[in-house]
This record gives C-alpha cells, structure tokens and sequence, in this order.
C-alpha cells in the first residue's frame, strides 16, 4: 500500500498532507499533478460578526473584508489515530478563544479525496468560523451545487458573498487544468 502517516505527514498514492506544528494543513501536495494546492496553510479562522441588521444569521460584507480575528492555533496536540492498509488519519486536538476543537485529517488507500472531520464544541461569542483554504488555484467564478443542479457565481463580491450550495463547491483554475472541490455532508448551505 502507498499509505504512510508520521506524526505530521499523511501520504496516499495521489496525496501527500503535511502539517506544521500549529495543527493546521501546511500544505496538500497532488501528486498526479505535480501541485501544491494550497498558497499557505489552511486554517480555522474566527471572523468578527457584527451585522447592522438581523445578528443572529445576518453576516455583512465589511465584517467578511476585515481581517481575522483570530485564528484556532493551539498549542495542538497531534496524534496518530489510524495507520492500516485501507486508511490513516491524524487527529488535531486544540482550544482558543473558549471553544474546543477536534479535527481528523484522512487519507484512504487510493483515495481521491482528502478527508477533514471537525467537532466542535463553541463557546465563543460574537464570532464565526471559517475553514479558511488559501488555494493555488484561481478563478473568478466558482461552481456551487444547488441539489437539482448547479450554477456559476462570482467569488469574493461585496453583492453576492454569502450564495447558496448544497453539499460542494469547486473553484477550477482559469486555465481548467487543476481545481478544488469542497464536500460536505451538510444538508445545508
């Protein structure tokens, strides 16, 4: 099997997933492409929410152009919680800004996807979080799921920031020769 795991390294015939001593995805190299999809490592961010009107879903657009405030950044405790021939997985095990964080990265033998599990258990008050993924990929448009369809819409506009999707997204490189899908298991957007 080409599965490996090390106290920071996941690696599968198509993935190898390194992580810095933060605890967060310092780098997802593909190897079928020969690319580093990530530009810096992705990282849970908390975003300050402080909406003008209706706060207990609404989110503004300069509350998404601020810059974080803050980030869920240890210290980790990084173990190894599977190593067999079908799968591996790391689990990252940090606490900021009140809320407990578990997160279980994995990779499965000729696996086509990189899989991160996160449970939460938020204590934080007047912020979000967001799985923040600095991609080496870039295009204007991105493609969200709609369930019974799907369409394109811009990315990172003051007008549409906040758009639906069911279940994934992607964001496909201009030139289409590399891309990132999202997956969630979430009914919701």
């Amino acid at each position: 099997s080409s599965l490996r795991v090390s106290d920071r390294v996941l690696e599968n015939a198509r993935y190898r997933v390194t992580l810095n001593d933060g605890g967060d995805i310092a780098g997802i190299f593909d190897k079928s492409l020969k690319k580093q999809l990530l530009t810096a490592p992705a990282r849970l961010e908390f975003r300050q929410e402080v909406p003008r009107e209706w706060p207990a879903w609404n989110m503004d657009w300069q509350d998404r152009a601020n810059a974080p405030m803050g980030y869920v950044d240890g210290p980790a405790r990084i173990r190894i919680v599977e190593d067999g021939p079908v799968r591996v997985a790391l689990e990252v095990q940090r606490t900021a800004r009140g809320s407990d964080f578990v997160q279980t990265i994995q990779l499965a033998a000729g696996g086509e996807r990189v899989e991160i599990v996160n449970r939460i258990a938020w204590q934080t008050t007047n912020a979000s979080l967001k799985a923040a993924f600095p991609l080496t990929v870039s295009n204007s448009k991105a493609t969200y799921n709609w369930g019974l369809g799907k369409i394109q819409r811009g990315n990172n506009d003051p007008k549409k920031y906040e758009v639906p999707s069911h279940q994934w997204f992607d964001l496909t490189d201009e030139n289409g020769k590399a891309g990132v899908s999202i997956l969630s298991g979430h009914k919701y957007g």
